[in-house]
């Protein structure tokens, strides 16, 4: 990528040159390949060290063992990198004693990360040599390591920064989100932790706060939304982003252009992230894959809606006070609903126990091996919840056949105010919208005390403005400050 702040040291050509070159070096320092392992720090030495494999392999026709490091637990200098630092796979091939080990990694520069990587190291055992391979080498150490064998040698001035850009990873240099499936627990919380300052800051007089300023975000909706797609034109415009709204309707889409195109040339006017909604399942991963912005997924198919999910987890902890011990049913159209699915996985992970109910036609077999338990009755599920998440009934997305009838899948599975007045405790009811009033839910239900649909759309803006937040980069304690402020600056 070019930019008019930052200058190309090694483009494609020339780094494929470098990588041939360091291929030769390694070979010569290590007298062969008899003893010979090479192991990449996590992320992008682990590629580069596959690379230089590679290339050894087809120059000696024996295969090179190469394993990966992540250094995260042995840095000391974790507060330089950020809040949560994500920890990768540490992948040694055998047992390193006697063995010629090569770390290979993307930049030398203070020297702390190869310490970091060397201390990991004598945890698997005493290699009869180690020696340093990087790609870059960018002066600077405070430490008295020196790589032994460099691809290029750069000087560069305080404050300046050497990014390695690698195709296999760097199509997507940043991370995205998916789905809950993949999050952790604390992933999680993080996330929910970080949504309440953004809430005080949709109550005050200037809505606003300048923490996406010069970010720009496209919203590539491929499905029709209202609520979901304005509640990420709001987040996006409380934290000062410029947006762009992209529907399929209108756009090259129609005209043949696929889901990749559109999106690469996008990113060719320099975007920062993406929030997509789409009716097929996986595309979000799917893009995300393939692009260097940022990726939201705003909800795919059947796949999973994550933001709703979190902005449910949220509701649950904002009015009961906790997630972990609490039952939570999900009643109705469960089979094509994303959102249940980002729910069970959310709710599971903090904590909650989980039922679903609904027709079988409804309900996706076997989903009791996901660790939730099944109600065949709407009775049953009121008197066992502490919270009902009454999901819509996707009508758009069934075939004939799934129930006889709208008015007999509310005379049998209806949340109505009688039937809620005969549970035993107080509930709480929710629902992801839009309403299919008379259908799925009385409208007296809906409106009433039990009801907190509101507040879920509420916290659907400050999820948003939290995640959107934390994937550009933001710090939680930054966003607490945010707390101080009385708009933009």
């Amino acid at each position: 990528m070019s930019r008019p702040d930052r200058t190309i040291i090694l483009d494609a050509r020339a780094l494929a040159r470098a990588l041939q070159r360091m291929a030769v070096e390694v070979l010569e320092l290590a007298h062969g390949t008899d003893d010979l392992v090479l192991i990449g720090i996590q992320r992008r030495g682990v590629e580069l060290a596959e690379r230089i494999a590679r290339l050894i392999e087809q120059d000696e026709g024996v295969v090179v063992p190469r394993g990966a490091l992540d250094i995260t637990l042995y840095r000391d200098d974790l507060e330089t990198v950020g809040p949560k630092p994500v920890i990768g796979e540490t992948r040694i091939p055998g047992d390193l004693t006697g063995k010629h080990v090569v770390i290979v990694d993307d930049v030398l520069y203070t020297g702390r990360t190869v310490r970091a990587a060397l201390d990991e190291l004598a945890d698997f055992g005493r290699p009869k040599r180690i020696s340093l391979c990087v790609l870059v080498d960018r002066g600077g150490r405070e430490l008295p390591i020196q790589p032994d064998i460099v691809g290029k040698q750069v000087k560069v001035n305080s404050g300046e920064r050497v990014d390695v850009l690698v195709e296999e990873l760097d199509g997507r240099d940043e991370v995205d989100l998916v789905g809950l499936e993949d999050l952790s627990a604390d992933q999680i919380r993080l996330i929910l932790d970080t949504a309440e300052p953004f809430k005080e800051v949709s109550e005050r007089p200037i809505k606003k706060v300048p923490a996406l300023r010069g970010k720009t975000i496209v919203n590539l909706f491929f499905e029709a939304s209202t609520r979901t797609r304005i509640s990420f034109e709001f987040a996006e415009k409380r934290l000062s982003a410029d947006t762009v709204n992209v529907a399929a309707s209108g756009s090259a889409v129609q005209k043949g252009e696929t889901l990749v195109d559109t999106a690469r040339n996008l990113e060719a006017m320099r975007i920062d992230m993406v929030v997509i909604r789409h009716p097929s399942s996986g595309a979000a991963e799917f893009l995300g894959n393939r692009i260097r912005s940022n990726v939201i997924n705003a909800g795919d198919g059947k796949h999973e809606h994550p933001t709703q999910g979190l902005l449910d987890l949220l509701t649950i902890r904002d009015k009961l006070g906790k997630i972990e011990g609490i039952k939570v049913c999900l009643v109705g159209d469960v089979l094509h609903s994303r959102v249940a699915r980002s729910n069970i996985w959310g709710l599971l992970k903090l904590g909650a126990e989980v039922g679903v109910c609904g027709p079988d036609t409804l309900l996706p077999r076997g989903i009791e091996e996901l660790g939730v338990c099944r109600f065949r009755r709407i009775e049953e599920a009121i008197a066992w919840a502490d919270v009902l998440n009454v999901l819509r009934l996707q009508l758009e997305r069934m075939e004939m056949g799934f129930i006889p009838s709208v008015r007999e899948y509310y005379r049998v599975f209806g949340v109505t105010a009688e039937r809620l007045e005969r549970a035993t405790r107080p509930m709480t009811i929710m629902h992801p919208g839009p309403m299919n009033r008379g259908v799925e839910i009385d409208s007296r239900v809906a409106d009433g005390p039990h009801s907190v649909i509101l507040d879920q759309v509420t916290n659907g803006v400050a999820v948003r403005m939290a995640v959107l937040y934390l994937l550009a980069g933001g710090r939680p304690e930054l966003a607490d400050a945010a707390k101080g402020s009385g708009g933009p600056e």
